[in-house]
């Protein structure tokens, strides 16, 4: 299990404890967040959790009609993890025109739930400003953001299974952090999520209605040299027999920013990610795209 942090009453030096940062390797560095959304949000999501499984039961072809589009980052795509299917639908209303729309999924209820995503993404930013000590830098640079919204879908699987085996195997994001939405299922109660702490333990990360798990990603770490750890995750093949569904927000700040240096911490030394990626202290400053965030990941081998 992973630590739960109610998001209305949290204080920095509960964060401290919880996630790992600095030369503190002693926090599972991943947190369920409660405590944020109102009944109204709640059915909200529920419509919308509904909305993915009806839209993911449709044929290849009719969700292909919305192909996923890299320049933007949204749109339809399938891919291969393993031995196994991963389908995603990447969506952000303000960079998509009405036809990017599938004709099951409504833009505007879309819209309304980007807008829950994005207001507890800035509750996050400024808790992490505090901790690091940089002022407002992380708020004001998702004013606008690269933020996107995806649904996933995991197919039931009754083939045969190994031991190493995952639904999606270990790795850690490229964005800044990543939420991970636990929206009532009617499939299990298992969420095959699990995340590893610096000292190389797995955790299982539990269930808890309308909690959101979140996990640091590369371009945090890389932006605060060290300070921020990036968090290994995986998905199990628990109840692989069960289809499985996952609500994301993958925050980014917005194309052109220059990640360098959010503190003095870790100033002037060679960067090393917790993930094996490794920078020369003397590299130029990254400005922020999609595509030179997935460049941080080019080393990061779990």
């Amino acid at each position: 299990m992973i630590p739960e942090i109610d998001i209305r009453t949290v204080d920095i030096n509960e964060l401290q404890k919880v996630f790992t940062t600095g030369t503190n390797l002693t926090g599972t560095n991943c947190a369920l967040l409660t405590g944020f959304l109102n009944d109204e949000q709640k059915l909200l999501l529920d419509r919308w959790y509904a909305s993915m499984v009806e839209f993911y039961k449709q044929d290849s072809s009719i969700k292909a009609q919305t192909p996923y589009r890299i320049e933007d980052h949204v749109g339809y795509k399938q891919m291969s993890r393993d031995r196994f299917f991963i389908e995603r639908f990447l969506y952000y209303p303000s960079r998509m025109t009405d036809n990017d729309w599938p004709e099951s999924l409504d833009k505007n209820l879309a819209t309304k739930i980007v807008s829950i995503c994005d207001d507890l993404t800035f509750r996050i930013l400024a808790l992490l400003d505090q901790m690091i000590g940089s002022g407002t830098t992380l708020v004001d640079a998702h004013k606008p953001s690269l933020n996107t919204s995806g649904l996933l879908y995991y197919p039931a699987y009754r083939g045969p299974l190994y031991k190493e085996d995952y639904r999606h195997g270990v790795h850690a994001d490229y964005n800044l952090f990543t939420l991970f939405w636990q929206i009532p299922s009617p499939y299990t109660d298992i969420t095959g999520l699990e995340v590893k702490d610096l000292v190389g333990k797995w955790h299982k990360v539990q269930r808890k209605e309308y909690g959101v798990t979140l996990c640091f990603a590369n371009a945090l770490e890389y932006w605060s040299n060290n300070f921020f750890k990036s968090t290994p995750h995986r998905v199990t093949n628990d109840a692989i027999e069960f289809p499985r569904y996952t609500m994301t927000h993958y925050i980014a700040p917005r194309a052109g920013t220059v990640l360098e240096n959010l503190s003095d911490y870790n100033r002037g030394n060679d960067l090393v990610l917790s993930g094996g990626g490794k920078f020369a202290a003397d590299r130029e400053p990254l400005v922020t795209s999609w595509q030179s965030m997935r460049a941080i990941n080019s080393g990061w081998k779990g």
